[in-house]
């Protein structure tokens, strides 16, 4: 039996290879990096080491090296178990720095239990030390370990661009899917919503109560997701490209907001005061879109009997602009759920209408401006939505 010493950051591959290593009747010692395996080996010298490459800290090929160079360690065998670094002159590299043995992970619990069984009985045969290579001189090293990392990490850079590649196609197809869908279900439903309703019209009496009833649930219902498809068609637009950036006066688009709400606002008795807004560089369309469903919430979310107060400011922060909407409405009610996910709506449909997307839209414009969407308590009673544009 050997005692061996195996050196892997990864958890869950040191746990393996340990029980692999310990099913071939051998005592392991674990380490999850150089120093520590270096500490370890210089207290009590194991018969082998077996090591990952890519590693914090202290990386396999430094480890080998120092291994190597160090006067009670140098003699004892240094195998390489890696998944990082593959190639031939990755193995090129480790088997000048003093490596025994180069494996490539991952190989059968049989094949490599018979890898180590070989580079062990070749070190108890005296057949190691004849082969092993004495290692590079300290310029070599250096150098030859400087184009290793490199083309590791040159390698590593066209595997990232190949991964966004194919990411930035699955997201056109995703955004263009979403966008048919939603496109293509407002037809039907707008039918199915139509004739519901002249159901309703012409024959509603006509049957039973609850015959009657059903017709209402039914034409609700279809309302509903009427105005679900469109706002999420409106939410899959802003997955796109979109509308190249400019000057956005956010006062001039806030005050168009207003505007379109302009019917709520009479009928509650609303007031809306909007202070000096400055100029962004934004997308003006999305812009829009974030006041008018921080206002529209505002308007929706409010106390019986009270007539909304519904103010909007803004403050330079530095390279950018935090916003502030805010309203005496009801409040957020303090919970473990984002506001600000797709579909998350605090209160029940028959209290207030919605389909629970306003706020994400809210969420994916500011992002998208490289900003940040945030709520805190109206210290008067209500909330204050904030944001940051640049």
């Amino acid at each position: 039996m050997a005692r061996i010493l195996i050196v892997d950051d990864r958890p869950d591959d040191r746990a393996l290879l340990r029980l692999i290593v310990q099913g071939g009747g051998h005592q392991v010692v674990p380490a999850a990096g150089g120093a520590e395996a270096l500490d370890l080996a210089r207290a009590d010298p194991p018969d082998l080491v077996v090591s990952d490459i890519l590693m914090p800290g202290m990386d396999g090929f430094t480890f080998c090296r120092a291994w190597r160079h160090d006067a009670g360690l140098g003699t004892i065998p240094f195998v390489f178990y890696t998944a990082s670094y593959t190639g031939p002159e990755d193995e090129g590299f480790a088997l000048s720095i003093g490596a025994d043995r180069f494996l490539l992970k991952p190989m059968e619990p049989a094949t490599l239990l018979a890898e180590i069984e070989r580079v062990l009985t070749r070190q108890r045969t005296g057949q190691l030390a004849g082969q092993r290579a004495l290692g590079l001189g300290d310029g070599d090293f250096r150098a030859d370990y400087t184009v290793t990392l490199a083309r590791k990490l040159e390698d590593k850079v066209a595997e990232l661009e190949t991964a966004n590649r194919r990411l930035a196609e699955a997201n056109v197809e995703l955004e263009r899917f979403a966008y048919i869908a939603s496109h293509d279900l407002q037809e039907p439903l707008r039918t199915v919503a139509s004739f519901t309703q002249l159901l309703k019209k012409r024959h509603g009496g006509k049957f039973d109560a609850e015959a009657d009833e059903f017709l209402v649930l039914v034409a609700d219902a279809a309302v509903r997701m009427f105005d679900l498809v469109n706002d999420l068609l409106a939410y899959s637009k802003l997955l796109g490209r979109g509308h190249a950036a400019g000057p956005v006066d956010t006062g001039e688009v806030c005050a168009r907001a207003v505007q379109a709400l302009s019917a709520t606002i009479a009928e509650c008795g609303a007031k809306v005061t909007i202070g000096p807004l400055p100029v962004i560089n934004g997308i003006e369309e999305q812009i829009s879109q974030l006041f008018y469903h921080l206002l529209a919430n505002a308007l929706k979310f409010r106390r019986q009997n009270v007539p909304p107060m519904i103010s909007v400011t803004a403050e330079r922060t530095g390279s950018a602009w935090r916003f502030a909407v805010t309203d005496n409405g009801i409040g957020v009610e303090v919970c473990d759920q984002d506001v600000f996910e797709v579909f998350r709506k605090l209160h029940r449909p028959c209290d207030y209408s919605g389909t629970g997307i306003g706020l994400a839209i809210c969420k994916r414009v500011v992002q998208r401006h490289g900003g940040a969407i945030w709520f805190d308590p109206n210290p008067d009673g209500g909330t204050i939505f904030r944001f940051t544009l640049a």
